[in-house]
């Protein structure tokens, strides 16, 4: 190889005597619930609610290289056939670089992860704690073409290139080595039902310890001598180094630190939606509504996280940092010396164009602040389904550590203590990349590229990662007897038993532990040691001579229901208290006979007579003397012969005993209601006085009688109809008058037709007339309660319907006085 094409390759050579960076490191891990104290470098937030107690770190590697300006055959690390590994002495003939004018880059980075460690703590263990050691190595290319990698493998000497104008904009090989000490801490931020969050930082502690770097603003050039590498040349260029540069050996000094202190921060956050929350609470311990630390809660979780916030790292120029302005039209590029050689490498420069020295003595070297933000789905069970973005927020135009844009997407299974990743990444060097990683117990194994070993001939991009930990997941407590108590804390373990005794069996469940209990099988009561009283009657049943009675100590614990002194056993009337002579049986009147026996329980008799009184002595007993304290007849019910209001008629036929009546009338007097002195009984109006001789009712005068008459003869209706005539009215006027001269007078209307035609039409016509002349003598001012109205149709005719004579007098209304 050439020696300006060790440019490149000195950068790269540089991270070897530097130790290692930080890019993509273990990318297949993140997301992962499995990932640990990894976590903390990509979103500090994910060691929160972790499904481990505690995670150590003892070492772990990652290392990687992708750009987009070249690539390398695999021949070059493998024989053919399978896995056969010859790293050949010459790269040359492997190397191959695109030919245009597009601006590229390449990336080259290692970690070397220190001892470190992570715990969660707290009662829920809504905190966690990290500590982490890590020595980081960056080495960027940027701004270089296809064409400019070509000539410069070729030592400028390329044919086809001879005369074309190249043009490096912001050109840049930079590389650092810097460590990192950190602390983590985050906690739960929010819980509640079906959402979660936690967040999380870190706070850093980071050292440069060596840095390189060769920049440009602009480099111009043109071979125009290409079979002696001579071209035309323009451009200032910049070269510096850390001060611990050691020119005697061209490495940097491993005992002398060249780079400050600075301070850095990482923040992350991270959101869970948790739609079946419930189904992960559960009771152990005498609590209730615990939540399951060992498995994952989520349908999917959304996280975001920016790191290496802070910085620059300041470093020292060492004795060969230059900035040299160039300018010739006819340079020999081919003799340049090696780059690595620094020493060499400017004392031929300082010999062309003079020591013009460091315009400063001090540069500054950025950290690689970055923007992730990750997206994870739970498919089923140990499924997940996992997409990353990663995004640099470097400023490039500065000396700085920076990554490409990278994008992935990795399906994995996972459990506790094995995990295996398949990661498919995109990166801004448009390189479409899958890999592979195993997690097994404490190792970890993988790479995102696996294209070198089993892929295509040309590679772009190879990395590998691999680690070494002791991780110590969450538990759920074990409970072999499933009581709900914790083997830790259950005090009978091999045994199902209940909460309150701390899973000691209660096999009666009277709440009395079986090892404290007497009786053990059958539900008892404390003051017994455990053993029943089924009867609750203060007498356990293993001395209850009636353990299912409620009774009385003095009986051996068995009733005596009516108190009478005779235990229900041997009582023969238990519900009712009676007397030992009677078998416990009572005798309420206390005549000598037994209620049960006794006709009359309640009142004192003779034997005789059922035990029944007869107070009055005739022979009937009291229960059934209606006169019990005189003698009477058995047909009177023991009651003597009476009448007592002296009418002839006996009491108890006596429809009215207090009041004097006829015989005939069951000896109650007749009444007479209107107060005419007729008797109801002969009064045709009782309820109206009116002339005895007219049989209790008014003496209508004669000239109210013709009045009548005069309407009822001069009524007429026009034909088939309801309609008085008009001839009518004066005689029905004069009525009216009369009515209401005498309120007390009942006007009775009855409505009449001859047969001819339908009978309910007839019916109709008859009512209809009736209540014409209502009608009209309650509008000239007679009151509606002087009516009577009825209708009879065909059904009272007074003459022959056969003739027309005949129907002419059927066809009438008549109109009677009466009293009510």
């Amino acid at each position: 190889m050439r020696k300006l094409y060790s440019l490149f390759l000195f950068f790269l050579i540089f991270c070897s005597t530097i130790s290692v960076s930080k890019a993509q490191q273990f990318l297949s891990l993140r997301g992962s619930n499995y990932a640990g104290i990894y976590n903390v470098y990509y979103n500090p937030a994910e060691i929160v609610d972790s499904r481990y107690t505690f995670d150590l770190n003892l070492v772990s590697f990652s290392g990687s290289f992708t750009n987009d300006f070249g690539t390398l055959n695999r021949n070059y690390f493998f024989d053919k056939g399978f896995l056969k590994l010859n790293v050949k002495d010459d790269m040359d003939p492997y190397l191959s670089f695109a030919e245009d004018s597009k601006m590229r880059s390449g990336l080259g980075n290692t970690t070397i992860f220190g001892p470190s460690f992570m715990f969660t703590f707290g009662k829920t263990r809504q905190y966690s704690f990290g500590l982490f050691t890590k020595a980081n190595a960056f080495v960027n290319v940027d701004g270089v073409s296809g064409e400019f990698s070509t000539l410069a493998k070729d030592d400028f000497k390329n044919d086809a290139l001879q005369g074309k104008p190249i043009v490096l904009n912001n050109f840049q090989t930079s590389a650092i080595g810097y460590g990192e000490i950190g602390a983590t801490f985050g906690r739960v931020l929010f819980n509640k039902e079906q959402n979660f969050l936690k967040g999380a930082v870190s706070v850093k502690y980071v050292r440069g310890y060596a840095s390189a770097y060769i920049n440009s603003k602009q480099i111009s050039m043109q071979v125009n001598d290409p079979e002696n590498g001579i071209a035309k040349i323009t451009t200032d260029l910049s070269i510096g180094h850390s001060n611990n540069f050691d020119p005697n050996t061209g490495d940097f000094q491993s005992d002398k630190i060249g780079g400050s202190a600075s301070a850095a921060f990482d923040l992350g956050l991270v959101y869970e939606f948790r739609p079946k929350y419930r189904n992960f609470y559960y009771e152990m311990d005498q609590v209730k509504d615990r939540v399951r630390q060992d498995v994952n809660k989520y349908m999917f979780k959304a996280a975001i996280s920016v790191t290496d916030i802070g910085g620059p790292l300041k470093f020292e120029k060492g004795n060969f940092s230059r900035d040299y302005k160039i300018n010739r039209d006819n340079y020999d590029l081919s003799g340049l010396p090696d780059p690595t050689d620094l020493k060499e490498f400017t004392d031929y420069l300082d010999a062309d164009f003079g020591n013009q020295g460091a315009k400063v003595k001090n540069y500054e070297f950025n950290l690689p602040t970055a923007l992730n933000a990750n997206f994870d789905y739970h498919v089923w069970r140990g499924i997940y389904l996992n997409a990353n973005a990663y995004v640099p927020m470097n400023n490039k135009s500065k000396v700085s550590a920076h990554y490409v844009n990278m994008y992935s997407f990795t399906p994995r299974v996972e459990t506790g203590n094995f995990g295996v990743y398949f990661p498919v990444t995109y990166s801004g060097h448009q390189d479409l990349n899958m890999g592979f990683t195993l997690r097994l117990g404490t190792f970890i194994i993988g790479t995102n590229t696996i294209a070198p070993v089993f892929g295509k001939e040309d590679i772009k991009a190879a990395d590998i990662h691999f680690g070494v930990r002791i991780p110590v997941t969450k538990k759920h407590p074990r409970d072999r007897d499933n009581d709900l108590i914790s083997d830790r804390k259950d005090k009978c373990k091999r045994v199902p038993g209940e909460v309150q005794f701390w899973g000691c069996p209660d096999t009666d469940k009277d709440g009395i532990q079986d090892k404290e209990d007497k009786c053990p099988e059958v539900a008892g009561k404390t003051e017994f040691g455990g053993c029943p009283d089924t009867d609750n009657d203060g007498i356990q049943d293993s001395e209850d001579k009636c353990p299912t009675v409620a009774g009385k100590a003095e009986f051996g614990g068995c009733p005596d229901t009516d108190n009478d002194g005779v235990v229900d056993s041997e009582d023969k009337c238990p519900n009712v208290a009676g007397k030992k002579e009677f078998g416990g049986c009572p005798d309420t009147d206390n005549d000598g006979i037994i209620d049960s026996e006794d006709k009359c329980p309640e009142l004192a008799g003779p034997k005789e007579l059922g035990g029944c009184p007869d107070t009055d002595g005739d022979g009937i007993v009291d229960p059934q003397d209606k006169c019990p304290t005189e003698k009477g007849l058995p047909e009177l019910n023991g009651c003597p012969q009476r009448d007592a209001d002296g009418d002839g008629v006996k009491d108890e036929v006596d429809a009215c005993p207090t009041v004097a009546g006829p015989v005939e009338n069951k000896g109650c007097p007749y009444p007479d209601t209107d107060g005419d002195s007729v008797l109801d009984k002969d009064d045709q109006c009782p309820n109206t006085p009116g002339d005895p001789a007219n049989h209790g009712c008014p003496v209508i005068e004669e000239e109210t009688k013709k009045i009548l008459e005069k309407a009822f003869d001069n009524l007429e209706f026009t034909t088939g109809k309801a309609i008085i005539k008009k001839v009518s009215f004066a005689s029905l006027t004069d009525l009216a008058l009369i009515m209401k001269e005498n309120p007390d007078y009942i006007l009775k209307i009855e409505g009449h037709t001859d047969n001819v035609g339908k009978r309910a039409t007839n019916m109709l016509l008859s009512k209809n007339r009736a209540n014409a002349v209502k009608n009209y003598l309650v509008k000239k001012g007679v009151a509606a309660n002087q009516f009577k109205v009825n209708s009879f149709g065909p059904d009272k005719p007074i003459a022959d319907n056969a003739t027309a004579e005949g129907r002419q007098q059927n066809r009438r209304v008549e109109m009677t006085v009466i009293f009510k």
